[in-house]
């Protein structure tokens, strides 16, 4: 967090979630360094967000940027049609697989402060076993369990979900990457697999749709997560 907001100008989206406080918390001693702090309040959710972001800066002494769809600017910056084609140019970007949730949210995005690099994370979901299933409790982990704890289905749902063709080439890919794993982690398969292959990739369409985006993921040494 140091190295980055000490070398570009950086800004830290604040909301009042679990990811966004770790990122605060993990920037606190370089608070000086960032440029700027904001939070988007464009749905009814978001108002609780922008809430619980004033509470956080207020406490720490930052000035807080709110963007607002109430705001005249938040319409007037783009126009309709200029909003289609950025997500006509996200989709193909992401090989139309996004185009970048809807138009409040692109509006948001583009109005970020201006900054080299936006620090936002998903430093939660990393630490969260989200991956378990209840078969996966109660019997060792089969590549067929694992393929299905990342794809989000039931094992019995595989052949229902993806091609024979594709189903058959994750298999191979997971018993691959399974055969890397130590010997007296493989209990903990999920975690590992969660880490290591869902969050580099499984969000990253949504993200990378948004112009200049990329990851440095903290938690990539299996020395430090075996421990």
């Amino acid at each position: 967090m140091g190295g980055l907001a000490n070398s570009y100008s950086v800004a830290l989206p604040i909301s009042a979630g679990t990811d966004s406080r770790i990122l605060l918390a993990a920037a606190k001693p370089h608070l000086d360094q960032i440029d700027s702090f904001f939070v988007h309040d464009i749905y009814t959710v978001t108002q609780f967000d922008r809430e619980g972001a004033q509470l956080l800066a207020d406490e720490l002494g930052l000035e807080l940027q709110v963007i607002d769809r109430r705001k005249p600017i938040f319409s007037e910056f783009l126009s309709d049609a200029e909003i289609g084609r950025i997500r006509e140019r996200m989709a193909i970007g992401t090989s139309l697989s996004f185009n970048g949730i809807d138009d409040l949210t692109v509006r948001a995005a583009y109005l970020t402060p201006p900054c080299e690099l936006v620090l936002r994370g998903n430093a939660a979901e990393m630490s969260r076993a989200n991956k378990w299933t209840p078969q996966t409790v109660r019997k060792p982990v089969s590549d067929r369990d694992g393929v299905a704890a990342l794809l989000n289905v039931r094992e019995s749902q595989l052949e229902d979900a993806v091609a024979s063709s594709r189903l058959e080439k994750l298999l191979r890919g997971y018993a691959a990457w399974r055969e890397t794993v130590p010997e007296g982690a493989r209990d903990r398969l999920p975690d590992l697999a969660h880490i290591e292959l869902f969050m580099p990739t499984g969000p990253n369409n949504v993200y990378y749709a948004f112009t200049r985006n990329f990851y440095i993921n903290p938690y990539n040494d299996r020395q430090i997560l075996l421990q």
